[in-house]
């Protein structure tokens, strides 16, 4: 009798497993520390106010990033690789993917519903004069868009629970490389790009998770069969 397949992700050393896993992540989230140290050098090149306004938005603009790619991409990570492939389940598998893709879309609701909130909030955050309008200017096209950050961290948490580490990895990679470029191009206007200002800055961002989004899309949709595409039971609830 033939032995199966050794499945090198759950039957392999554990050590030399979270290592080889955890590499390409580890890569990746430090560029979003050197993108945080290009945009706070490019936004003070438009003053102290875009700094101060920056300032004000920052926590809401990691609490969104964090729980994107903590929160629900560890969740969908961790439902697809402990649940799904731990039973060798490829219909279960699909169905998984799909639910965790319709909750992606969802989350970004709980920004548009509190959008009458945001100018209030920074007011009282201490917002003021030409600071607090920078900072609405930056807030309305961020978080308008906000549904593309928990979409791209979403298809990484797929892509992560499925062994894949790499290409999310890169596609986090490159979204840091392009937000720098797009977001200096645009917000302090170099070339033929007129000054957007933190306009600008906020789209680079939303442009480069774009970016990622179509990649890992085309990836996930190319390579997955059918059911994959066409499931909405949300299988990862059981």
């Amino acid at each position: 009798m033939t032995r199966p397949a050794r499945n090198a992700l759950l039957d392999g050393p554990i050590l030399r497993t979270l290592l080889w896993l955890a590499w390409p992540n580890v890569i990746a989230l430090s560029a979003g520390t050197c993108v945080v140290i290009a945009e706070t050098s490019y936004i003070g090149r438009l003053g102290v106010e875009s700094l101060a306004a920056m300032a004000l938005l920052f926590p809401c603009v990691i609490l969104t990033m964090t729980m994107s790619g903590g929160a629900m991409g560890g969740g969908v990570a961790s439902s697809i690789a402990a649940r799904a492939r731990r039973r060798r389940d490829r219909a279960r598998l699909d169905a998984c993917g799909a639910c965790a893709a319709d909750r992606g879309d969802l989350r970004p609701d709980i920004h548009a519903g509190h959008a009458d909130l945001r100018p209030r909030l920074l007011e009282l955050l201490g917002g003021r004069g030409n600071v607090l309008a920078q900072a609405i200017g930056y807030s309305q096209i961020f978080f308008g868009g906000a549904i593309l950050p928990w979409l791209m961290n979403t298809m990484a948490g797929i892509l992560r629970g499925t062994g894949n580490m790499k290409l999310p990895s890169i596609m986090i990679l490159s979204s840091a490389v392009w937000q720098i470029i797009l977001g200096g191009t645009l917000g302090l206007g170099l070339g033929p790009v007129p000054q957007f200002g933190m306009r600008g800055v906020a789209a680079g961002s939303l442009i480069a998770y774009s970016i990622s989004i179509t990649v890992m899309g085309w990836y996930l949709f190319s390579a997955a069969p059918a059911s994959f595409r066409s499931s909405r039971d949300c299988a990862c609830n059981g």
